[in-house]
């Protein structure tokens, strides 16, 4: 793995890009990655391109991501895509520790087969997981997942293959949610959001035909977080 910057995205924050040297992740691969926004700090670290998730010939391949914000810190994770190839075993770990005040936005897109190529919901298995901790308490939050090919799941994809997502973790919906309404039109999305338990944040999840596609929606939806994230907060009456 390699880490360059930082660089300067157009509204000032530092962003980091973080890329794979290899071809992809192979089976028995096993990556972990440690980012923390320290106090005050906003940072961003995204992508240069999706990541290859090849056939596992038996063996999983996993990613496990912990990611931290201390009091008052902002860290935006992605977007990070992941392209999961015909025969793959894929695991993905994802742990979120927010100090007071400290706030998290992790955005992730899963590509379900080489669509280019025509090739859909071929690998063998994807297994996710989510937990966000504030403070010393037990978590606020968490999900999991397994993902399986079959009938089922493409009927439940609406004939597409790409699943977008974005969690606003430490963010208080009520600053965002009449613009993320605004943004996510059902003419023009196939998504939606909801507001997390305990105070956690909220998710919005996207179905998409692309890569592309659902790129636009998961910067659009970071841009519209992070901007309002900026401002300060309203008087209290």
């Amino acid at each position: 793995m390699e880490l360059r910057g930082p660089f300067r995205d157009p509204s000032g924050i530092a962003t980091y890009y973080l890329r794979n040297t290899t071809a992809g992740v192979f089976g028995g691969d096993a990556c972990r990655v440690d980012v923390t926004a320290g106090a005050g700090a906003t940072v961003r670290v995204c992508a240069t391109s999706a990541t290859k998730v090849y056939a596992s010939r038996g063996r999983e391949a996993s990613v496990t991501v912990r990611l931290a914000a201390e009091p008052s810190g902002t860290l935006i994770w992605g977007p990070h895509a992941a392209i999961v190839q015909a025969g793959a075993r894929y695991r993905q770990e994802v742990t979120v520790e927010l100090a007071k005040g400290g706030r998290v936005l992790v955005a992730e897109i899963l590509v379900l087969g080489r669509l280019a190529r025509g090739e859909r919901f071929a690998f063998e298995r994807i297994d996710g997981a989510l937990e966000v901790r504030m403070g010393d308490d037990e978590p606020a939050y968490s999900e999991a997942y397994i993902v399986s090919p079959g009938p089922n799941l493409e009927a439940s994809m609406a004939g597409r293959a790409v699943v977008a997502s974005v969690y606003a973790l430490g963010v208080d919906p009520t600053r965002v949610g009449s613009r993320l309404n605004a943004f996510l039109n059902p003419s023009c999305y196939l998504a939606g959001w909801s507001e997390l338990p305990y105070g956690a944040g909220l998710v919005v999840r996207s179905l998409a035909d692309s890569l592309s596609e659902a790129e636009g929606i998961v910067e659009g939806v970071v841009d519209l977080v992070a901007a309002n994230l900026a401002c300060p907060e309203p008087p209290v009456t």
